[in-house]
């Protein structure tokens, strides 16, 4: 918030794991962020097992980029192993980009 009432162009980022988007915070976060059109990416890394269980048994969501529309914000889902379209996703959240899509290749 500080850096859009600072008229800034740079955006907090926040990096988390899988379990974390199971968590209270994280959806909190999200909607703040939402609610109040923050400059704010969230990075999350999907490493297939969470909270001491596989991924599929802690969340009902398909694919956890869904997350995000419930707070009102644009997902990108990545490959993580291509720093191209890693790269190409975080300018995209940068620039506050607005479709949805499963992939970028």
């Amino acid at each position: 918030m500080g850096l859009k009432k600072r008229g800034k162009s740079n955006v907090a980022v926040a990096y988390l794991g899988d379990g974390a988007t199971s968590q209270g915070d994280f959806y909190e976060g999200m909607n703040f962020a939402g609610v109040f059109k923050a400059p704010a990416i969230f990075i999350c890394q999907n490493k297939r097992f969470a909270i001491s269980v596989p991924v599929e048994q802690q969340t009902a969501a398909k694919i956890l980029a869904q997350k995000a529309i419930a707070a009102g914000i644009s997902a990108i889902r990545v490959d993580g192993m291509d720093p191209t379209c890693c790269l190409s996703g975080s300018k995209r959240g940068k620039n506050g980009g607005t479709e949805w899509r499963t992939n970028i290749n």
